[in-house]
C-alpha cells in the first residue's frame, strides 16, 4: 500500500527533522503548524507502528517541554485525534499511549483540557 510507505517515510523524516529543530525554539515556533499536521497524520494512522512511534514522542523530555510551552496551540489541534485513537484504534497499545498523552496534557493545564473536552463533546452532539 503506497499510503503506508508514504506515512512510514513521513514519520521517519519527521523524527529526523524534529531532532534538528529542537535545538532552536524559534524554528520550532515558526513551523509548529506543519509539525502539528504531521503529528495528526501519525496519531490517526491505522498502522500500529506509525501511531505508536508518533505517540512515543511524548516520552522525550525536551519534546514535552516544547509542547508544554505551546500547549494552547497544540492541544486544540490534537485533541480530537488523541480521543479518536484512545477510543477506536484497533491496537490496544495505541489506545493506552493516546490515553497517556491526554493525561499528560490534563496535568499540564487542566483548565485548557476541560475546555477542549467540552468543545469536543459539543461538536459531537452537533454532529461536527
Amino acid at each position: 500500500n503506497s499510503y503506508f510507505f508514504f506515512s512510514f517515510f513521513l514519520f521517519f523524516f519527521f523524527v529526523f527533522f524534529i531532532f534538528w529543530i529542537f535545538f532552536d525554539l524559534s524554528i520550532f515556533k515558526k513551523i509548529l503548524n506543519n509539525i502539528l499536521s504531521i503529528l495528526c497524520i501519525g496519531i490517526s494512522n491505522a498502522s500500529f507502528h506509525i501511531a505508536e512511534r508518533t505517540l512515543l514522542l511524548w516520552r522525550g523530555e525536551y519534546f514535552v517541554s516544547l509542547i508544554a510551552q505551546q500547549r494552547n496551540i497544540v492541544l486544540p489541534s490534537l485533541y480530537r485525534y488523541l480521543i479518536r485513537s484512545e477510543n477506536v484504534h484497533w491496537h490496544p497499545q495505541v489506545r493506552v499511549l493516546a490515553n497517556n498523552v491526554l493525561k499528560l496534557f490534563k496535568s499540564m493545564d487542566d483548565g485548557l483540557y476541560k475546555r477542549e473536552e467540552k468543545k469536543y463533546l459539543n461538536d459531537r452532539k452537533r454532529g461536527v
